[in-house]
């Protein structure tokens, strides 16, 4: 994982923090990454360019030049209960 900067903003999501990376693997590896170590529901990794981007489903890819779109990942994590 990249290092990443905690921003002075936070996220609409709980008010939980938003962290920037200029380039990352993918901000889904750095947000499940983040999760395990601690961070609460609704914490967003931003990134101006991903390496090895991809959507949730297996064998999707994305690909877009650097500052060409938003790239980022909100971790809100489930509920207890419902699996």
């Amino acid at each position: 994982m990249e290092p990443m900067t905690r921003l002075a903003i936070t996220s609409p999501v709980g008010g939980a923090p938003v962290y920037y990376t200029p380039v990352t693997d993918s901000t889904m590896d750095d947000a499940r990454a983040v999760v395990a170590s601690g961070a609460p529901s609704g914490v967003i990794i931003l990134a101006d360019f991903q390496k090895a981007g991809r959507g949730r489903r297996p064998g999707r890819t994305w690909h877009a030049g650097p500052g060409s779109s938003l790239m980022f990942t909100i971790a809100i994590h489930r509920p207890q209960g419902l699996e």
